[in-house]
């Protein structure tokens, strides 16, 4: 049984369990339901001018005999890494066995590790359930990128928690403007874009997570030519772990249905992003992100800088960016029998337009072989 004081500043003691949520004068929200608050929190508050808090106190604590937000949590980190799983096949790339086994071991070590980032975790669940898996998507991508760019498992392990974290600021957002479906105005803009520093002070005020961990949740919207957020960082300020940070969160927020807009297919979302190389995004991290992830899905149809057309037939991780492609029409638009392009083998070809359909893009019989390019 509980019950429930409110406590002056001066009064606030360590270990103290906050029942009701603290904002500051700007209804921003400091301190969430449920938190053991810190010395270094109280601090905090008081710097803030909050003149106290309600305080939950506890009559009689009857012992669990689960740890039931700990199971709550890894249940659903598993089942987010199976949708992400499922995603993967129905796009026609397959990852070894033991992979995925081992991406949810390094995320749920992390998480389960730090209590403070469990409940975090449920309450983005909570609260939008596509942030969730959002926020799982994104670990495992910049995981994936890290391992490419043959990272050692301490920073694969920051990357896996900071990018489970990166989004946390965006529960103290008016929901109407983090689910808004339309252009945001600029007031709306500037509010959206302090996400990153909430979440950074919420954390840092929980003490949750070390400097570098948590300038991946700080700067996850910087950009290398400084022109991202909310910051302004450039390149050299930035990271390599934040630079793979943006790159994974830019390329799922763009593949991931009710998130920033307009839902495009994977090959559209990295080609925007190998667009943006050396303004938006840091060149090792996307070409580390792109050799993971499918930019052309099997049986897209394309069409080669020699003139043939064909559709995609494999892809094999490592190679994404050049897959098997089964050639079934020559430059000049004929007919032929299929033959098969491992273009991670044969250099000299590359893929320079995709439609859904190969009769979209096959050179006219009485046109010029790059005549439709």
């Amino acid at each position: 049984m509980w019950t429930i004081t409110f406590l002056g500043i001066d009064e606030l003691k360590p270990d103290m369990l906050v029942a009701k949520e603290i904002r500051d004068k700007n209804n921003w929200l400091l301190l969430r339901t449920g938190i053991r608050i810190t010395a270094s929190q109280i601090e905090y508050l008081r710097k803030k001018g909050v003149e106290g808090a309600h305080i939950g106190h506890e009559q009689r604590r009857v012992p669990l005999k689960e740890d039931e937000p700990t199971y709550q949590c890894r249940i659903h980190i598993q089942r987010a890494v199976n949708d992400y799983q499922k995603l993967c096949e129905g796009q026609q790339l397959s990852f070894p066995t033991m992979f995925f086994e081992t991406l949810s071991d390094i995320i749920l070590s992390q998480v389960l590790s730090h209590p403070g980032a469990i409940m975090m975790g449920l309450e983005m669940l909570q609260w939008h359930k596509t942030l969730f898996q959002h926020s799982v998507n994104t670990a495992i991508l910049a995981v994936l990128a890290a391992r490419k760019q043959g990272l050692d498992l301490a920073d694969c392990q920051r990357l896996a928690l900071g990018m489970f974290l990166h989004d946390y600021g965006n529960l103290q957002l008016p929901r109407d403007i983090f689910e808004k479906s339309t252009s945001l105005t600029l007031e709306e803009k500037e509010i959206a874009c302090n996400h990153p520093r909430l979440g950074y002070e919420a954390l840092a005020m929980m003490g949750i997570l070390d400097e570098e961990t948590a300038q991946i949740v700080l700067s996850h919207h910087e950009r290398v030519d400084g022109g991202g957020y909310p910051s302004g960082l450039s390149s050299d300020e930035l990271s390599p772990l934040v630079r793979i940070a943006s790159v994974a969160e830019a390329y799922d927020a763009m593949i991931s249905p009710g998130l920033y807009g307009r839902q495009l297919q994977p090959e559209q979302a990295i080609k925007q992003i190998l667009q943006r190389v050396g303004t938006h995004y840091d060149k090792e991290a996307v070409f580390s992100l792109a050799q993971c992830i499918p930019v052309y899905p099997v049986g897209n149809a394309v069409c080669l800088n020699t003139g043939e057309c064909g559709l995609v037939s494999v892809i094999e991780i490592g190679s994404t960016m050049r897959p098997r492609v089964r050639v079934y029409y020559s430059a000049e638009g004929r007919r032929i029998p299929p033959y098969e392009v491992d273009m991670s083998v044969v250099t000299d070809k590359w893929i320079v337009k995709t439609a859904n359909t190969i009769e979209e893009i096959k050179p006219s019989l009485s046109g010029s072989p790059l005549a439709t390019l």
